[in-house]
């Protein structure tokens, strides 16, 4: 059973807590189901922010319970937090440190193409520490700015996916906790209205390091030279929908900026001159003629 935010403050209130409140609220072009995602992403803290980690206690489809490391300049800060859904569209979180209780409580509403996720927080304590709220308040909106600065692109990029066709697989059975941690799902469905494509390039033109070529999806591939050896990428996560132009190679892998997921090349090659041809994951390369082409087939 969950309970409802004004249940726990109306409790805390009887312990002699007294509360004050502020809030913070962001509009972007994305849907409602990628703010759920988002707030319920498990891996993205650890990989995308680097002011705070979560060390999981308890996960499942509806709460997370989880020692969250803060960091504040210097300073790390350990939070013993409870995040949990209290209902459709909204999810809420308690903290405590020292003689302060931090319930949070987070909804979103979509209109048209476009969604607002207000946030607001409630902060108590005795009255003997309530002159110490306003400074509280103004770190906790300069933490969500922080955050925000984040969360927001990625949720702004799974609405531009949708608006080409994507389809993420868990949009209908809902998003929980405890899935986000399995990094080997593919969550995100290429649709088959897609034109294929084609791209070519002379070999002579590819520059060393990335080149990026068609668009930034399925489209589309990376194309990373050293000398004459060449990789070729996808310049999309399929696991969750993250742009992979400038994600890190690592051992020959391209390591997702989200999630860390170590995703290998479509094509691993050496020139040495010779007609050959490849496919993989629905492209198609050919090596002809000091020519590079590239066939991509959705159908």
């Amino acid at each position: 059973m969950n309970f409802s935010v004004d249940s726990m403050l109306n409790g805390l209130a009887e312990q002699g807590m007294c509360f004050t409140s502020s809030e913070q609220q962001t509009t972007g072009e994305y849907d409602s189901a990628d703010a759920e995602w988002n707030y319920k992403d498990v891996p993205h803290l650890k990989e995308a922010h680097e002011n705070a980690e979560a060390i999981n206690g308890a996960l499942s489809k509806s709460s997370a319970s989880s020692i969250f490391i803060q960091k504040v300049g210097p300073i790390r800060i350990p939070l013993s937090v409870c995040v949990y859904s209290p209902g459709p569209n909204s999810i809420s979180y308690f903290t405590s440190i020292g003689p302060f209780v931090l319930v949070i409580s987070s909804s979103w509403k979509t209109l048209l193409t476009s969604t607002t996720v207000t946030t607001r927080y409630h902060l108590g304590s005795t009255r003997f520490f309530k002159p110490f709220h306003f400074f509280i308040h103004k770190v906790l909106e300069r933490n969500y700015k922080t955050l925000m600065n984040v969360d927001v692109p990625m949720r702004v990029r799974r609405g531009e996916l949708r608006s080409r066709g994507y389809i993420f697989l868990n949009d209908e059975s809902g998003y929980g906790f405890l899935e986000t941690i399995n990094l080997q799902v593919l969550g995100v469905k290429v649709p088959i209205t897609l034109p294929d494509f084609k791209l070519e390039m002379e070999i002579s033109d590819v520059p060393q390091g990335t080149t990026l070529l068609g668009e930034n999806d399925s489209r589309g591939i990376r194309i990373i030279r050293e000398e004459n050896q060449f990789q070729v990428f996808s310049r999309i996560c399929l696991h969750a929908g993250a742009l992979l132009d400038d994600a890190k190679i690592e051992d020959n892998c391209v390591r997702c900026p989200w999630h860390g997921k170590r995703i290998k090349p479509i094509f691993d090659f050496n020139l040495d001159g010779q007609t050959k041809s490849y496919e993989s994951s629905g492209i198609k390369m050919t090596i002809e003629k000091h020519v590079l082409r590239f066939e991509g087939l959705f159908h």
